[in-house]
């Protein structure tokens, strides 16, 4: 099944520079943490809702349902970046141990 985490996710890090790898990593990093963030917080707000008596059952459902639209794409999405991350690292720590054995790289 084709979804964002394929729009997002990069597969290319052999043709990328050293710093470009660098970038990627750090960003996807901190993106990664971002949306785990978020996740965590949407939950807690979720949790506070339901212990306020003027929040109406019908607003608690659509907030329910937006909240799960956005649960579904968030995972997807730092599942991406962890990916381009963790690639990211691997492709430099391949470099840094071909450096050492006299290996060339992009």
């Amino acid at each position: 099944m084709y979804d964002i985490f394929h729009c997002i996710a990069n597969h290319d890090h052999v043709h990328k520079s050293t710093e470009e790898l660098a970038c990627i990593k750090s960003a996807a990093e901190d993106a990664y943490v971002g949306v785990i963030e978020g996740i965590r917080v949407i939950g807690s707000l979720a949790v506070a809702a339901t212990g306020n008596e003027d929040y109406s059952d019908s607003a608690a459902r659509g907030d329910l349902f937006l909240i799960g639209t956005a649960l579904t794409q968030l995972t997807r999405i730092a599942a991406a970046l962890e990916f381009n991350s963790e690639n990211a690292n691997y492709e430099l720590t391949r470099r840094k141990s071909s450096k050492g054995a006299g290996g060339t790289h992009p």
